[in-house]
């Protein structure tokens, strides 16, 4: 685990629409491999999509550790506003860079990207997750200017 950030609190933003976030689920999936084979459908509270979890019609969790999923994590994640916990862990066909756009998740508590196979630079933008509590994340580089402990 990488503790290179300081909280320096969340961006203000507007409600979430339920649309926006199954539609961005959905544009995440259609970059993955090996996606649950249950996900199936246009709204992944309604139809009950393994490893999503919803509040009040809301996406509030992703759990998919272990899945053999594999692609990458665009920055279409920024739109499932409240996502309370992202846990990819264990997936090492999931690649590439993470995006600064995962600095909008101001309700994010809870990180687990450990066990993929992301590279480059940890984005600056993670030290805007006020609420993050728990970071699991590969050794990826850079601590940028916002050095020090959670």
């Amino acid at each position: 685990m990488n503790e290179c950030f300081t909280s320096t609190g969340g961006r203000e933003g507007g409600r979430e629409g339920e649309g926006d976030s199954a539609a961005a689920l959905s544009s995440l999936a259609s970059q993955w491999r090996r996606k649950p084979s249950d996900w199936v459908g246009s709204d992944p509270c309604g139809d009950i999509w393994i490893g999503i979890n919803c509040t009040d019609s809301r996406i509030v969790s992703i759990k998919l550790s272990s899945m053999g999923l594999s692609g990458t994590l665009s920055d279409d994640i920024q739109y499932i506003e409240e996502l309370q916990t992202l846990d990819l862990s264990y997936n090492k066909g999931l690649s590439g860079g993470l995006h600064a756009s995962i600095g909008r998740l101001s309700k994010l508590e809870n990180l687990l990207l450990t066990g993929c196979s992301f590279s480059g630079e940890i984005p600056p933008e993670i030290g805007l997750l006020s609420r993050l509590v728990y970071l699991m994340a590969p050794a990826l580089s850079g601590c940028s200017e916002h050095e020090g402990q959670w």
